[in-house]
């Protein structure tokens, strides 16, 4: 008969290796659902780095600080550079002041379907702070209203909303009303900025060949029905 303590001390390496090969095990799990969670993570940042978003969606959204939780100021408008159509600044309103506050997309360290969070009201900037945006702001460009008309002069429409990217701020879509006779065959186009050639002060230029490039998509602006788009799908985001 084995001695006692000799029975002690096997048990006690047993129940050392099982503690072993279960510490083993248990930390083979947490890795492969730490890799699990980061790969699904990654995949969700992937997806919406490059979120579209509407602009009649995004005006109306509250601006809060990170530091206080309350509320500073509402987007109420897009400070739009002509040339290329990238938004360099958010124009905000607070309660009670007349003057709006300008906000850089790069200060913005949240946004969901609602708020936009900052890190305080330190980040708003009035028209006498942003020297070098002061031209954008007092040409006060919006594609919105714009008539939309081909290279020979042909009318589309009236661009009534448009979509930008979260990434670079560049618009990438116009959504187009059409014209009145033109309404009773379709109602909306979607015209991608890789069609788009020129921007003027009433209107906004596109290749002449944008009608032959037709797709049925969801528009966002109604539901009773499809919209036509007239552009290319986006290749690459400018820079």
């Amino acid at each position: 008969m084995a001695h006692p303590a000799l029975l002690k001390c096997g048990l006690c390496c047993t129940f050392i290796t099982q503690s072993k090969k279960a510490l083993i095990n248990k930390s083979a799990l947490i890795l492969a659902y730490s890799y699990l969670v980061v790969k699904v993570y990654i995949a969700i940042l992937r997806y919406t780095r490059t979120m579209q978003i509407l602009q009649s969606d995004f005006c109306g959204k509250s601006i809060m600080s990170v530091h206080t939780g309350e509320q500073l100021c509402v987007v109420t408008g897009f400070v739009i550079h002509p040339d290329n159509l990238k938004i360099v600044l958010f124009i905000t309103h607070a309660s009670l002041k007349k003057q709006p506050y300008y906000l850089l997309p790069s200060s913005i360290r949240f946004a969901d379907s609602k708020r936009l969070i900052i890190d305080s009201a330190q980040s708003l900037s009035e028209f006498d702070e942003l020297v070098r945006y002061q031209r954008d702001i007092l040409n006060n460009y919006n594609p919105v209203k714009k008539r939309v008309v081909t290279q020979s002069g042909k009318k589309l429409g009236t661009v009534a909303n448009f979509s930008f990217d979260n990434q670079h701020n560049f618009v990438q879509k116009l959504y187009v009303q059409a014209g009145f006779f033109k309404r009773f065959l379709q109602t909306q186009f979607v015209i991608d900025r890789s069609v788009i050639i020129e921007t003027t002060k009433n209107t906004i230029v596109v290749k002449d060949t944008v009608e032959e490039l037709p797709a049925t998509i969801k528009s966002p602006l109604t539901n009773k029905g499809p919209a036509k788009s007239l552009a290319r799908p986006i290749k690459k985001s400018p820079n």
